[in-house]
């Protein structure tokens, strides 16, 4: 279970036939409210999870209920459910995940021995159902956002705000959704190219905003917008991010989005302050650097290897760090955000941090860096 594979994937090279998927998925797609008391998780006879949900166990305001077992429903619980199901459970460790593998109808019993603590306090429940099987269990508060409506509300907004916009390519799986969408418009790349051009760089040529939504994890919707240099994708560590709770709407996402465009340019003096920081021994200082965000040393070290320094100062440091994310090739867009964000940390740390990493001699690949 340990290992990400997007389940029945489906990639898009134009909108038009993205946002029809999307209809047609949601409407393939259902949410059913429940509770801890009227909900049960089984195996069957071929060994599959399933959940059942006993509508007529529903009681009123003083109390009543009625019991009908033909209002029992059956949804077969596929493995993208688990994660979410532990969650509920909290458990943590893969020890829950082995058991599941090994042994169903004991996972089921744990999480029954678990669910009868707690059927009062954290009782209610939200599940996600496709094409009949359910793919999550989220807890009461969770708020579903329609990822169809989602995407076009984004996607038209930035239609709207800026002049070339590109809808580059799209992924629907049933796990995560992602998009990518290139702007091409100076009112956002303007102010780079004078600083990134003094590398060497070029023009920047356009932003790249990744925009990533799904229905089974805690996420709702993510926006991470990029500058793009040459063969440079350059994160400047402006996100947004919105969780499946209290007030998250679509409009409360396009309006959030619009303040993170808004302050995109803004983004530039994060770069500036680098270009200020002076660095005598930059190849130790990049290898401290990586170390320092824990990247693993198979994945950093050829970009060590041909860093030849001219500048020596922080920001060409960092803009060369930034090709590891050209060499990544991660399935899973969570997990290829995640890079981005840890390369972007350089952009916050203090002159005296960046310093720290500035020692002569041999510096080893090791995590003694906090």
């Amino acid at each position: 279970m340990n290992t990400y594979e997007r389940k029945n994937a489906q990639k898009f090279d134009s909108i038009i036939s993205f946002i029809d998927y999307l209809e047609f998925i949601e409407e393939n797609q259902e949410w059913c409210y429940h509770t801890l008391e009227n909900t049960k998780f089984e195996v069957d006879e071929n060994n599959q999870l399933v959940m059942k949900i006993d509508n007529s166990i529903c009681p009123t305001l003083n109390g009543d209920s009625e019991n009908d077992s033909e209002n029992i429903e059956i949804y077969p619980v596929t493995d993208l459910a688990v994660p979410s199901l532990i969650r509920r459970a909290e458990v943590t460790g893969d020890g829950i995940e082995r058991l599941y593998e090994l042994n169903k109808s004991k996972f089921c019993q744990h999480l029954e021995d678990y669910f009868d603590t707690k059927r009062t306090a954290r009782g209610k429940l939200v599940s996600c159902v496709l094409f009949g099987n359910c793919n999550a269990v989220h807890s009461g508060n969770y708020v579903p956002v329609s990822q169809l409506e989602f995407f076009k509300a984004v996607c038209g907004y930035l239609k709207n705000s800026f002049t070339d916009v590109d809808f580059v390519d799209g992924t629907y799986s049933e796990n995560i959704t992602d998009v990518l969408v290139r702007i091409d418009d100076v009112s956002l790349t303007g102010a780079y190219t004078a600083i990134l051009s003094r590398y060497g760089l070029g023009k920047a040529t356009s932003c790249m905003a990744k925009i990533i939504a799904s229905d089974i994890g805690e996420a709702s919707c993510i926006c991470e917008p990029a500058i793009i240099c040459d063969n440079y994708y350059i994160p400047l560590g402006n996100k947004l991010s919105i969780r499946h709770t209290g007030n998250a709407s679509v409009d409360k996402a396009v309006e959030k989005i619009g303040e993170l465009f808004a302050g995109f340019t803004a983004q530039v003096r994060s770069l500036e302050i680098l270009e200020d920081i002076s660095i005598s021994n930059a190849k130790n200082a990049m290898i401290k650097a990586f170390v320092y965000l824990k990247f693993p040393q198979k994945e950093a070290s050829e970009i060590v290897e041909s860093f030849v320094p001219k500048h020596n100062n922080a920001l060409e440091i960092y803009l060369a760090m930034t090709q590891t994310l050209n060499k990544s090739n991660k399935a899973n867009p969570y997990e290829a955000l995640r890079d981005e964000e840890k390369l972007a940390r350089l952009l916050t740390i203090s002159a005296k941090k960046w310093r720290s990493f500035d020692v002569s001699g041999v510096v080893a690949w090791n995590a003694k860096d906090k």
